[in-house]
């Protein structure tokens, strides 16, 4: 509750809590360093590419 003298609203607080709790889940896109290959991965994968022969691209 945010002040003493109101009344406690359990419905209230309920609801709250669960916009917090949306609010913590949410994911943040954060940019990658390799979402400037992207096209370039996905055209790798799609030609049989594995991981290991993306990365070997990607550090070269």
């Amino acid at each position: 509750m945010s002040k003493s003298d109101e009344t406690f609203d359990p419905l209230l607080e309920v609801e709250r809590i669960r916009t917090r709790r949306a609010e913590a889940r949410r994911k943040l896109y954060r940019k990658s360093r390799l979402d400037k290959y992207r096209a370039e991965l996905i055209a790798m994968k799609q030609a049989g590419a594995d991981r290991n022969e993306t990365g070997r691209r990607i550090l070269c």
